[in-house]
């Protein structure tokens, strides 16, 4: 489906730093809406940083478009959750077809 356009795994194992402290990232949680329909995300992405999710964001979003049917208006959007389910942030694209001269005939 639309997660297919992340470019991340799944599952990441926790990290260790050299001297062996476990470090461990975030797991971010990515809700796509397409118009009224949300499909929420159970199982999240582990990113580095915020930063991360939001590019990450962003090219699932250009995906999930690109593979959209055309319509006359159409809203997608995701909305990331942080590891409390808290809304972090959204990315949303609207697209609205507006026919000029004799094609709106």
């Amino acid at each position: 489906m639309w997660d297919e356009g992340l470019r991340a795994v799944k599952e990441v194992p926790e990290r260790f730093q050299a001297n062996h402290v476990r470090v461990s990232m975030p797991r971010y949680f990515f809700d796509w809406h397409d118009g009224p329909v949300t499909t929420r995300d159970r199982d999240g992405i582990v990113f580095p940083d915020l930063e991360r999710a939001k590019v990450e964001a962003a090219c699932g979003l250009a995906d999930m478009v690109k593979d959209s049917a055309p319509v006359e208006r159409r809203e997608l959007g995701i909305t990331v959750r942080g590891e409390d389910q808290t809304p972090l942030f959204t990315t949303s694209m609207v697209f609205d077809v507006k026919l000029l001269g004799r094609a709106s005939n």
